[in-house]
């Protein structure tokens, strides 16, 4: 994401850091602010359904970028992210833009002993806001939708009301980007050079190659990917 932001022109989000509380978002449920950063925090046997949702309108036809940072600890923490660890643990929080989704990055992503920490990892508001402050890439989420009827509508959702244990939400940031230039983004099998060249995600993951062709792979989701240095847009 942040090899595309640096062509691209920051679109007005009201209030995305929370530093009025959340006034110019429309919310289901209970957010709290505080430390610069907002939260939901659902206890345990509580029906807990919420959502926090905000629509920019009067946008062009074209791609946007949606990002924010936020991050899921399901559960009590239990002082190693085992099931993180062993790619079983369940995030309920979404972070969603019309009708794409992505479940928020998880709390064990990333250890922090600073203060208002607990077992090496953030563990309240003052914690977290450390953690956004010091670099915007900690518990970034993003993704990018096709905007052709004007509106874009984004946020925070936890569509599931049965609550196990204690499940904290953290989040702040959201930031909506478009593109004056996109023409080094095209669609799935624009400008990637034929010949089986490696396919990285926004984040510098490798993915897959292409084909023989210089198509993606087919199994990869909708999305930006990077194939030699070429933004490439696979929209479906």
């Amino acid at each position: 994401w942040q090899s595309l932001t640096a062509e691209a022109t920051e679109v007005s989000v009201r209030n995305g850091d929370f530093s009025n509380g959340t006034t110019g978002w429309t919310v289901n449920g209970t957010a709290g602010t505080g430390n610069g950063v907002a939260e939901f925090f659902a206890l345990r046997a509580v029906d807990y359904s919420v959502s926090l949702t905000q629509t920019v309108r009067n946008l062009e036809t074209g791609y946007y970028l949606v990002k924010c940072q936020a991050f899921e600890r399901n559960g009590d923490n239990d002082g190693s992210g085992r099931d993180y660890t062993e790619g079983v643990e369940r995030l309920n929080y979404q972070f969603f833009a019309e009708d794409l989704s992505v479940p928020v990055r998880s709390l064990y992503a990333l250890p922090y002993d600073g203060d208002n920490s607990l077992n090496g990892f953030a563990n309240g508001t003052a914690s977290a806001s450390a953690l956004f402050s010091a670099d915007e890439e900690n518990y970034a989420n993003y993704l990018l939708v096709y905007v052709e009827d004007g509106r874009l509508q984004f946020g925070l959702r936890r569509p599931v009301s049965t609550v196990t244990s204690s499940d904290w939400c953290c989040f702040d940031n959201f930031q909506v980007f478009t593109f004056d230039d996109f023409t080094s983004v095209t669609d799935a099998r624009a400008e990637a050079e034929k010949g089986n060249r490696p396919v990285y995600d926004v984040g510098g993951v490798l993915c897959g190659q292409t084909d023989a062709e210089g198509k993606l792979p087919v199994r990869l989701k909708a999305g930006v990917y990077i194939v030699d240095g070429h933004k490439i847009v696979k929209a479906e």
